[in-house]
């Protein structure tokens, strides 16, 4: 019989802090825990996860909406809360945010993100994309539908993606 090694993942659920593992299975276990407390140290996220305050840059507006951002960064997964507490004036058919960090291209265009928000005095449930690395376009609906070129329009979206 083999002989049992025990590693520890710090962090983990009690069931799962022990691992016994045969000798061959030991070194790849031994960079499955290393890299994991690379990746998401969890001793930190409890002391590093205080959200920061950013401002977007909004296109779509002759005054762009006040807004109240926030997000964090844990590992490569970026946390996002945005409200609008002053809907903008909207001058075209477009709304987009700037990200506060980049995104991974390869989630562009790809995952449609629920949101509320106004159009023109009407209420409208959207879905926002990520349009490029470092925007989000807002639609008005789960079809892309556009904005009107006038009256008031503002979002209030919470929702994560990947760092680049």
């Amino acid at each position: 019989m083999a002989e049992q090694s025990t590693i520890t993942l710090s962090g983990l659920p009690q069931a799962l802090d022990d691992i016994s593992a045969t000798d061959g299975q030991y070194d790849a276990l031994v960079q499955v825990a290393e890299e994991f407390n690379k990746q998401v140290p969890i001793s930190k996220i409890s002391t590093e996860t205080a959200l920061t305050a950013w401002t977007p840059t909004f296109t779509g507006f002759s005054v762009a909406p006040t807004v109240v951002a926030r997000y964090v960064q844990i590992g490569k997964i970026v946390h996002i809360i945005m409200y609008t507490t002053v809907d903008g004036t909207s001058n075209t058919t477009a709304f987009t945010m700037t990200l506060p960090v980049s995104a991974l291209d390869g989630q562009i265009s790809y995952a449609k993100i629920p949101f509320d928000g106004t159009d023109n005095g009407a209420g409208v449930t959207g879905m926002a994309v990520i349009g490029s690395a470092t925007r989000l376009d807002f639609y008005t609906t789960a079809n892309l539908g556009t904005w009107t070129a006038s009256g008031n329009k503002s979002a209030n979206i919470v929702f994560f993606y990947e760092a680049a």
